[in-house]
């Protein structure tokens, strides 16, 4: 364990790790903020996967992209819906995490119906994640859609502007590889781990956006092999509230498989 002292009075939101050196230690930190000792402040980490792209193909990381290479963004409050690609799925617990129409987090639970659209509690401005937790349904059947008001092929949605997210069958939760500021925080990317396949590259870029701006590059990297890359950021991506962040990859081979996880840390506004 590195050497470390703590560096405050003790009071609320005063607490902070440093090596004997005086620089931060990051790592102790962040441990500290996922323990929930760090007041006001909460580490997020956001999953993206692609399963397969192909050499040239320039792609958002995220369970959909064989439908849609772009992640879709809602751009006012809708209303989530729930399908399964099998009609068997009827008794299933969905979680579903996002943001409200005023940019708040926001979590609920549905149950399945089936190919149906089931209609999730709320009005919503961004889908984060979406997770199995099974109860009397167990195991998913087909693929989960979570989209806006649909028609539906086999409980698919015909519209695929409108998919937001998609469990894939086998995997029980959604990787999906983007991630907005809640409304009265700031957000700091600070970490960022891939995983791609052996004997394979990849082009890969950290794009970010202010609210009802235009995407533009913060970050790039070139991942070779197959290896599991943390990279820690020297000066961290900060952005305020609505703004938002992906990951987009450019295979530069085919039949790629892609995984990153992103570590973003959200501090309360009132603290700064």
């Amino acid at each position: 364990m590195p050497d470390s002292i703590i560096d405050g009075t003790g009071t609320t939101g005063s607490t902070l790790l440093v090596n004997l050196d005086g620089s931060i230690n990051i790592t102790d930190y962040l441990i500290r903020t996922g323990l929930g000792l760090t007041p006001g402040q909460v580490m997020v980490n956001i999953r993206g996967e692609n399963v397969s792209a192909n050499s040239g193909t320039t792609v958002d990381t995220w369970d959909a992209s064989d439908q849609s290479a772009l992640i879709n963004y809602p751009s006012m409050p809708i209303k989530f819906y729930v399908s399964s690609t099998k009609s068997t799925d009827t008794a299933n617990s969905i979680f579903i995490n996002g943001l409200d129409q005023d940019f708040n987090r926001q979590a609920t639970i549905v149950g399945t119906t089936g190919s149906e659209q089931t209609l999730v509690t709320g009005s919503w401005r961004r889908f984060f994640s979406a997770t199995n937790l099974s109860n009397a349904g167990g195991e998913m059947n087909g693929d989960l859609y979570i989209a806006g008001s649909n028609t539906l092929t086999a409980g698919v949605p015909d519209d695929t502007s409108l998919i937001y997210g998609k469990i894939i069958q086998g995997n029980e939760q959604t990787y999906h590889g983007t991630y907005t500021i809640p409304s009265g925080t700031t957000g700091q990317a600070l970490q960022i781990f891939t995983n791609i396949g052996r004997g394979k590259e990849v082009n890969a870029t950290t794009q970010i956006r202010f609210e009802s701006g235009i995407w533009i590059v913060s970050d790039r990297q070139e991942l070779f092999e197959s290896m599991y890359n943390p990279v820690e950021f020297q000066t961290p991506t900060t952005g305020p509230e609505k703004f938002d962040l992906k990951i987009q990859m450019m295979p530069l081979n085919n039949n790629i498989k892609f995984f990153w996880r992103l570590g973003v840390l959200l501090t309360d506004n009132s603290l700064l």
